[in-house]
């Protein structure tokens, strides 16, 4: 079994992990990234408040990122 730590400590290891039993993993674990990645942005949101404008956008590598409207930038 792999956990999420894991798969962010070191995803090219869990990949070959689950290959030695035959298991192509590549494209689940990089949805499970993915799914990670948006939840911690939706952790970041819980924090912003009511009536701050922000911008959301996905930056050059394709990472969700978002940003205040005063400039602070978070990831």
């Amino acid at each position: 079994m792999l956990t999420l730590k894991q798969i962010r400590d070191d995803k090219e290891a869990a990949i070959r992990k689950l290959a030695k039993k035959g298991v192509d993993a590549a494209p689940v674990i990089e949805k499970i990234e993915t799914l990670d990645d948006r939840l911690k942005l939706a952790r970041e949101f819980e924090n912003i408040d009511d009536g701050e404008e922000v911008v959301l956008f996905k930056d050059k590598s394709g990472k969700l990122v978002w940003v205040r409207l005063n400039g602070e930038k978070w990831l």
